[in-house]
């Protein structure tokens, strides 16, 4: 599950009367920040037992982006393969949030996924054409 950072109100509003004002950065994240996992998605009653704060067990938290590390993963090498990237984007709309799923036939949206999966593949029979000789093109010529 991911881990998220919270920042207890209760606890905020103690040391900021304790600092008058300004808390210095240690203090802050030693003493109103805390550390919490939830789903990405999470229910109300996996958000409300989650969300106490472990100091003064108060349930008045906001979620912060304060000291969070945040990761990402895009297929392929991302600056060189942008049709990839386009491609997968496509992809994941098309499966998520379809603008068009109303318009669409029954397997539209299943060709359309199989089409966006085989556009990025490698093509093991490709053929390679050499471009032709002033005797090719005599013979093409003499023929007709």
């Amino acid at each position: 599950m991911p881990k998220y950072n919270y920042i207890c109100r209760k606890c905020e509003k103690k040391i900021s009367a304790e600092y008058e004002g300004e808390i210095p950065a240690e203090i802050f994240e030693e003493r109103v920040l805390f550390e919490t996992s939830h789903s990405m998605n999470p229910t109300p009653e996996e958000l409300a037992e989650a969300v106490v704060c472990p100091r003064c067990k108060s349930k008045k938290c906001v979620k912060t982006v304060y000291g969070t590390h945040t990761h990402g993963y895009i297929r392929g090498y991302g600056w060189a393969d942008k049709q990839g990237i386009s491609r997968d984007m496509n992809l994941h709309k098309l499966q998520n949030d379809d603008p068009y799923a109303q318009y669409r036939e029954s397997g539209e949206v299943d060709h359309i996924e199989s089409e966006l999966k085989k556009r990025g593949r490698h093509n093991p029979k490709t053929q390679y054409f050499s471009s032709p000789t002033e005797v090719d093109v005599r013979k093409v010529i003499n023929t007709a």
